[in-house]
């Protein structure tokens, strides 16, 4: 009768390698989760007022170096039962813009406000007739803010077809810009303007520029050189005929933003667009509350326009197709590079305490009444 014993050596071979397999697996998920678990809910900022200001991203009031100390947490819900979709104060607005600023090292002196000191006034417009100015940073929704401005102003008759929409870029908005203007308007007449900017969180604009600049399937003529910029820097790549076959993932534009000096104005830091240390803004809108927002911009101004509705079809947006990318994706960046990018754009996530890709209700600001 045969022996069954080399059959049973086998046999357990096997089931130790399996053993092996799936505690190896078992690791890298809960790897993975601490690291997502480690990148916030929320933004604190610390000792802020003192000039020497240090920004972490925390999770439930932890800052984020002491995370890797806490024990395993159930992940949050994909999006929280409640909608939550009532903007915050604008007294809470004014305050974490000022003390987001200060974190990059702005001196925030609002006791003689000057429009002409704005060091961005490219992407400032005055509208005259409506008498509002407003800064428009890319990547915010500011096309379609800029047209429904322009078909206010009267400088355009009918808004522009969706497609066409890319056209308030240039000469119908140059005239209006900042920079354009200072020189034929006194400071009072600009400060007696009606103020607003758009911003918007981070990793959302973030994947939005990716997409719209970068990506195979939306790379467009003017753009498609930088991609393959990106291609060539990141996998050494230098063979022209090569490289217009190929285009940069999304991890490797994230690196990228880390690494490049002089971004343009489509991927730095939001920050730097705003005026906000040469005159206050009268009014900030975050673009996930666009919306509902916008009637309030233009019940302070007085006239009947219409934001047009976001290229998304959803309306909430914790399930917009660029929430859900950043999701995905931003997860699956390596941690080196999440640090890197944070810390570039950390200016950016306190403007409004902007909610991390772990939180049930990102994109949105985190803001708790009382």
């Amino acid at each position: 009768m045969p022996s069954c014993k080399p059959k049973f050596v086998l046999s357990l071979a096997l089931l130790l390698a399996a053993c092996s397999f799936f505690v190896y697996e078992c690791d890298q998920y809960f790897f993975k989760s601490e690291l997502l678990d480690s990148f916030s809910h929320s933004i604190t900022i610390s000792e802020v007022e003192t000039g020497s200001a240090a920004i972490s991203l925390s999770e439930r009031g932890d800052t984020y170096e002491e995370t890797s100390k806490k024990e395993e947490k159930p992940a949050p819900p994909e999006v929280s039962n409640d909608l939550h979709l009532h903007p915050p104060p604008q007294s809470w607005f004014q305050e974490q813009f000022t003390r987001s600023l200060k974190i990059v090292g702005w001196d925030i002196d609002l006791t003689n406000q000057k429009w002409s000191k704005c060091r961005n006034t490219y992407l400032t417009y005055f509208f005259p007739k409506i008498n509002t100015m407003f800064t428009g940073i890319p990547k915010t929704g500011c096309t379609n803010w800029k047209g429904a401005l322009l078909f206010a102003e009267g400088t355009i008759e009918t808004m522009p077809p969706p497609e066409k929409m890319k056209r308030v870029h240039g000469g119908w908005s140059s005239q209006h810009r900042l920079q354009n203007v200072v020189y034929r308007k006194t400071e009072d007449q600009l400060s007696d303007a009606f103020s607003f900017a758009v911003i918007r969180n981070p990793w959302t604009r973030m994947v939005s520029g990716y997409v719209d600049k970068f990506s195979e399937e939306f790379s467009r003529g003017d753009y498609r050189g930088g991609g393959k910029k990106i291609v060539s820097m990141m996998r050494g790549i230098h063979n022209q005929t090569l490289l217009d076959t190929l285009y940069p993932t999304f991890a490797e534009y994230a690196e990228w933003l880390t690494i490049k000096n002089g971004l343009d104005r489509h991927f730095s830091p939001q920050y730097k667009a705003l005026c906000y240390d040469k005159h206050k803004y009268d009014f900030i809108v975050p673009l996930e509350y666009s919306g509902v927002m916008s009637k309030k911009v233009w019940g302070k101004i007085n006239v009947n326009a219409t934001l047009y509705s976001s290229y998304e079809r959803v309306s909430d947006p914790r399930k917009q197709s660029t929430t859900l990318k950043a999701k995905e994706w931003v997860s699956k960046l390596p941690s080196d590079v999440l640090e890197k990018v944070y810390a570039k754009f950390k200016a950016d996530f306190a403007l409004a305490n902007y909610s991390n890709v772990t939180h049930p209700d990102f994109p949105l600001p985190l803001y708790q009444e009382g």
